[in-house]
């Protein structure tokens, strides 16, 4: 059976993550930290399994980007970026299973509004659904009620790995359900 994981903000091959997120990326050389978070990816993620990335993949140049693409596992759902310009490109396609900037798929019968920047309301959050998002690194955990970040650097373990979905599903177990306005 496959499983469904969730991550942002890998920024693959970007030299200056290490000083913007000093807790949790690897210090060496960028293709350490690169390395790590495919193997850390690829512990986890099978083969078959399903990856929501939600932005900011890779600042590498696109022949790199490609190489990182064809070693991690799972079929890669991409939520674009502020960093994804090069992934807008039509021959970034056959690299993903699917590419948007917004994605509202239904998970276990609950919708997931997944966006890249954290947003104040969402569809059907009134109704449960969660918002998931990226883009702000460490600075927040969530923005109120059943938001998440699934960011790498947010990690409690600060281990760098994408996020399963039984680990959202356990933090919003408690989250308020928010009203409209």
């Amino acid at each position: 059976m496959s499983e469904i994981w969730f991550t942002s903000d890998t920024h693959f091959s970007h030299n200056a993550i290490q000083a913007f997120c000093p807790p949790t990326r690897l210090q060496g050389d960028i293709e350490e930290h690169d390395q790590r978070l495919i193997d850390n990816w690829n512990a986890l993620v099978g083969p078959e399994d399903t990856v929501y990335h939600l932005g900011d993949f890779s600042f590498a140049p696109w022949r790199n980007t490609v190489e990182i693409l064809k070693l991690l596992h799972g079929k890669i759902n991409l939520i674009y970026g502020n960093h994804d310009k090069l992934l807008r490109k039509d021959t970034a396609g056959k690299y993903f299973h699917s590419r948007q900037d917004y994605l509202i798929p239904k998970i276990d019968g609950i919708k997931v509004a997944m966006f890249h920047y954290p947003i104040f309301e969402w569809d059907s959050m009134h109704h449960g659904a969660f918002h998931l998002f990226g883009h702000v690194h460490s600075s927040y955990a969530t923005i109120g009620g059943r938001s998440m970040n699934v960011g790498i650097d947010v990690r409690p373990t600060g281990d760098m790995c994408p996020w399963h979905w039984e680990e959202v599903k356990e933090f919003m177990k408690d989250k308020e359900i928010l009203e409209h306005h």
